[in-house]
């Protein structure tokens, strides 16, 4: 079977920090490079490291498998693998979902864009019926509002 990845972005003040530290090292680069008129080893240096970053930032994401979920961070290292059995609940709110294992204590949230929450959403429910998954109007982009 395929994988199918989904790509989603942690609580908004997280994913905002991250954004912006990543675009500073981009803009940091196109000033070094601003600096001289041929091309210069430093600037090419902070484009290679942005390019990390944006790498990074987009690999967090949901991989449905045959037996399990796969979520993927933007540490490299930090990949957890959740059988469908151990899935209590997913709630589906108008920005993302909000999951709760048999594991973790807490609910972990993952903001999506509307066409890519339908199409996790569709795809786990032909894997998986047992999982209980129900519609929240009140989830929002993060855990205080």
């Amino acid at each position: 079977m395929k994988r199918m990845y989904y790509h989603w972005q942690p609580e908004l003040s997280t994913t905002m920090i991250y954004w912006s530290g990543t675009m500073m090292i981009g803009f940091f680069s196109l000033i070094l490079s601003l600096e001289y008129t041929r091309p210069y080893w430093l600037s090419n240096t902070v484009l290679v490291i942005f390019f990390f970053f944006v790498y990074l930032g987009w690999r967090r994401s949901l991989c449905l498998t045959d037996t399990h979920l796969e979520i993927r961070y933007a540490s490299f290292w930090k990949v957890k693998k959740v059988l469908y059995e151990e899935i209590e609940w997913i709630k589906e709110g108008p920005k993302g979902i909000e999951l709760k294992t048999k594991i973790t204590p807490e609910p972990v949230l993952f903001n999506m864009r509307r066409k890519t929450k339908e199409k996790f959403i569709k795809n786990l429910t032909a894997k998986q019926t047992t999982i209980h998954i129900f519609y929240d109007d009140t989830l929002k982009m993060s855990k205080e509002e």
